[in-house]
């Protein structure tokens, strides 16, 4: 079985499990947290070891702690400001920034001399004590009175049990010499526009949190504990599914162009985003027994197509001189249109999840739009030629939309048991696929 299907199995039932197990109000205050965690601790995405010399080693690491010092005092500074109550969790949990990107010099190292059976075991004593903490965490949140807080810090702070047991396994790699220090520079600072990249998506991810958090509590009056449901639901349960696409559906292999790349990628994306939003309120139901937002997952369903379309779009750019205008153009678009777009759209009757949703796509979508013109004028290629299968691509896919919205006449999607919503998904399916197997031979009769 494929290793993505296999993670996503794993990292599923552990999502059900922490549904089952973990109060929403809770799992929000985590969010809030492990939010910024991620961002700070992607800056460290990019460093690569690649001396076989262990020289380096030392020195990488005190520095990874240093900045991660740094941001541990930010991550205080900011929580005082907004979350006064959580300051001291804040600042607990972000202490641990450096020790996953410190463990990732070792095991690189050790790679780079061959010793790949002692990275490995690095790997997995890493993996192994994260799995088991969370394990015991949820039993003690489960079974006892413990601060949820103390817990959220205790989950952050075992990582230094994992740390501590690979640098005693390891301890004779690190040296003290003297060094250059401009020798320290190719480990942090190559490939470091693909870690911007993926900095600038857990930007947007901070964002909507924080943007929606201070929307919902100080605009709208909502309750903590609504709000808190609402957020936990759709940013860290939805959200998983839209991490999993992204990841699963991004294409093995990019055309030189552009274009052509975005077409495949539409034609084969689309489609399934179709049937999966139709199919919203019975596969909610499967998985969390709950189709209380499933409305907001409908909608959330088209994310991936812009989040892959987006990192085809900076990749692209990665060695071009525009690449941090285009960057920082879709962070701005995200500051700006997200509390408006909350706003309009709640006015509308919308909820203002929407608002948000609406705004990272279009965040993502203008960097898309810019690259596309950049690469017909670098190439002089005229898109007006992509024209037809563009079309085509929307009839097709608005056909579908008719015949699966038709189906639902007489085939309803409210259910009440996992028996009915399998049998509801089972049906659909089959009539998506008799739908596209119909449509490629007509393609391809054509």
């Amino acid at each position: 079985m494929n290793k993505k299907i296999l993670y996503f199995i794993f990292g599923l039932v552990c999502l059900i499990i922490t549904n089952l197990l973990v109060d929403s109000s809770d799992l929000f205050t985590l969010m809030l947290i492990f939010s910024m965690y991620l961002v700070f601790i992607n800056t460290f995405s990019n460093i690569k070891y690649k001396n076989k010399t262990s020289d380096l080693l030392s020195f990488s690491i005190i520095l990874i702690i240093v900045i991660s010092a740094f941001y541990s005092f930010i991550s205080y500074f900011l929580s005082s400001l907004f979350f006064k109550d959580l300051r001291y969790v804040f600042l607990l949990s972000n202490i641990t920034i450096f020790v996953y990107p410190s463990i990732k010099l070792i095991r690189q190292y050790l790679d780079n001399n061959n010793k790949n059976k002692k990275s490995f075991l690095c790997k997995l004593i890493y993996n192994t004590i994260n799995l088991i903490s969370f394990i015991i965490i949820l039993v003690l949140y489960k079974f006892t009175n413990i601060s949820f807080n103390n817990l959220i810090v205790s989950l952050f702070l075992q990582q230094f049990i994992s740390l501590i047991i690979i640098f005693i396994i390891n301890y004779k790699i690190f040296v003290f010499k003297k060094i250059n220090l401009n020798k320290l520079r190719p480990i942090f600072l190559t490939d470091i526009r693909k870690s911007l990249i993926s900095l600038s998506l857990f930007v947007f991810y901070y964002i909507s949190i924080i943007f929606l958090y201070f929307s919902l509590t100080n605009r709208y009056l909502y309750d903590y504990p609504i709000m808190a449901t609402l957020l936990a639901d759709v940013y860290f349960y939805y959200y998983y599914f839209i991490v999993f696409f992204s990841i699963f559906y991004y294409p093995k292999k990019i055309d030189d162009d552009i274009n052509i790349t975005y077409i495949k990628l539409v034609d084969k994306l689309l489609p399934i985003s179709i049937l999966i939003s139709i199919l919203s309120s019975p596969i909610l139901y499967i998985i969390f027994n709950s189709v209380t937002n499933a409305y907001i997952f409908a909608l959330l369903i088209f994310e991936p197509l812009f989040l892959i379309m987006y990192v085809i779009a900076m990749r692209f750019l990665i060695d071009k001189k525009n690449f941090n205008i285009i960057l920082i153009i879709g962070i701005l678009v995200k500051l700006i249109t997200t509390i408006p777009l909350i706003n309009s759209l709640y006015r509308m009757g919308y909820s203002v999840v929407y608002g948000d949703i609406i705004s990272t796509m279009l965040s993502l979508f203008i960097p898309i739009i810019i690259t596309i013109i950049y690469f017909n004028n670098i190439h002089k290629l005229n898109f007006s030629s992509y024209f037809n299968k563009i079309i085509t691509i929307i009839y097709e896919n608005l056909i579908l939309c008719i015949i699966l919205i038709l189906l639902q006449l007489l085939i309803s999607l409210k259910v009440d048991n996992i028996i009915m919503a399998f049998g509801v998904i089972f049906i659909y399916i089959i009539v998506f696929i008799g739908y596209s197997v119909i449509k490629c031979r007509v393609r391809w009769f054509k």
